[in-house]
């Protein structure tokens, strides 16, 4: 992924907990916030399958067979409380979907921030550097093509796209053209030692 590190931290033991309920294919039980900021108080547990972990721009994720609502969810693991394995183990599901390319659906509109940037570059030779985020992209013409997607960090833009092989120009948000100005005055600093 070109996206860079996880952005929302998660306790070492939350993430060992997780891992061998995985492994040991046994059930868990957390509570979850139906949004983000809403109280912690008296929310409703939730009863998984949890079947792998997954690190992307906006931090930890989750997936898991949900119980309750007898679908595959993503669950951000900075918003989950009060995680317990129980003693139940379970079969492993043959349908799980590949939740990197999930992680991908998550509309841009979502995000605080939107990062809107024009390539010069052709759709096909970009969608194989950007992989699963390529859902993100699409052509303006036979040789530009359009990212748009969100972030919870404009600063962190900047670092996702600096390798990126072809030109490109930031249209927006205004936030995320800050933040590059702002990476530009560091590299050059930099540059002069």
């Amino acid at each position: 992924s070109h996206t860079g590190l996880p952005v929302a931290t998660v306790a070492p033991e939350v993430l060992s907990r997780l891992a061998a309920a995985i492994r040991g294919r046994t059930r868990l039980r957390f509570a979850y916030p139906p949004t983000r900021g809403s109280a912690r108080a008296g929310l409703p547990q939730r009863r998984v399958e949890p079947y792998r972990l997954v690190a992307a721009d906006r931090g930890w994720y989750l997936s898991a067979f949900d119980l309750d609502r007898d679908d595959w969810r993503l669950f951000r693991l900075d918003r989950m409380t009060e995680v317990s394995a129980s003693t139940f183990t379970y079969r492993a599901r043959p349908d799980e979907p590949d939740p990197v390319a999930r992680l991908g659906a998550i509309p841009a509109e979502s995000y605080p921030y939107t990062v809107i940037i024009h390539i010069d570059a052709p759709l096909p030779e970009l969608a194989k550097w950007f992989g699963p985020h390529s859902s993100r992209l699409r052509a303006l013409d036979a040789d530009t093509t359009e990212l748009r997607t969100g972030t919870d960090r404009p600063d962190a833009v900047p670092g996702w796209l600096v390798d990126l092989p072809a030109r490109f120009r930031v249209l927006g948000d205004e936030a995320v053209r800050q933040a590059f100005a702002q990476a530009a005055d560091r590299l050059r600093a930099a540059a002069q030692g």
